[in-house]
């Protein structure tokens, strides 16, 4: 366990079909590697059901403003790192109200806020080419509905996450 992660590590090899490519993209075969364990595990309310847990993950996870996990495997060892709330970007952390309210070009200035600390309207106009005009009003919408906080004066104007 870190400040900011929790990394599970587990001994073996994946059991066919499945690999890392495929878990990488939530499309897993339940396969169990220990029957008893999975079965105790069921009985006990531990496990709902069986091929459950790993495509389940990014819409839970979601729930509670947490990006999804990420998956690796390395020298004989699976690992699962489960990323906290500051590693998850406000595409995340923002409730699903919001979210269906933003075009997408506003969600990826809140992605490049993230990034980078801080952004300028006119950052954004090149980078999206678009015009002032368009940019301050992304910068309204994300304004009015708490996701980003202005900074500065004129053109030392810059903005920054609101803490939501």
């Amino acid at each position: 366990m870190f400040r900011d992660r929790i990394v599970i590590k587990s001994p073996g090899h994946l059991l066919i079909p499945n690999t890392i490519e495929r878990i990488k993209s939530f499309d897993v075969t339940p396969v169990r590697r220990n029957l008893r364990i999975a079965e105790a595990a069921f009985n006990l309310d531990i496990m709902e059901r069986e091929g459950y847990g790993i495509p389940e993950m990014p819409p839970r996870l979601r729930d509670y403003g947490l990006r999804p996990p990420d998956f690796s495997y390395d020298g004989g060892y699976f690992i699962v790192t489960f990323h906290g709330r500051e590693r998850s970007s406000p595409v995340y952390r923002i409730s699903s109200e919001h979210r269906s309210l933003l075009k997408p070009r506003q969600l990826e200035i809140l992605n490049l806020i993230w990034e980078r600390g801080r952004v300028t309207s006119e950052e954004i106009s090149k980078k999206f080419d678009i015009t002032r005009e368009t940019v301050n009003q992304d910068f309204r919408k994300l304004l009015d509905l708490g996701l980003v906080e202005r900074k500065g004066i004129g053109r030392s104007t810059y903005y920054i996450l609101a803490s939501f």
